[in-house]
């Protein structure tokens, strides 16, 4: 797999920043985004509904994952986005 980016920004057609995504592999607009164990308790999960929303909107893919995902179940789920997203396992693929 590429060797995604850790805490990159994400800018917005217009230059304005979007997120800082926990691992991003821009050539192939996918970001992997940790829930820890609070984000469901407090305005911290309206901050990112609404950041989510905004990758959407540009087209970025966004792979969420928590601590009960295994590290074989995020490998999956990222080549898989990735390979929706113009990733070839056996070449450098063309991203979108």
């Amino acid at each position: 797999m590429p060797e995604p980016e850790n805490n990159k920004p994400i800018y917005d057609e217009r230059g304005r920043l979007v997120a800082i995504g926990d691992l991003v592999l821009e050539e192939f607009m996918t970001v992997v985004e940790y829930e820890g164990e609070r984000w469901h308790a407090d305005e911290r999960a309206t901050i990112d509904i609404d950041r989510f929303n905004a990758l959407s909107a540009l087209k970025w893919t966004i792979v969420r994952v928590r601590k009960h995902h295994s590290r074989a179940e995020v490998e999956r789920l990222v080549g898989r986005a990735l390979r929706a997203n113009g990733w070839n396992p056996d070449g450098r693929g063309e991203g979108r």
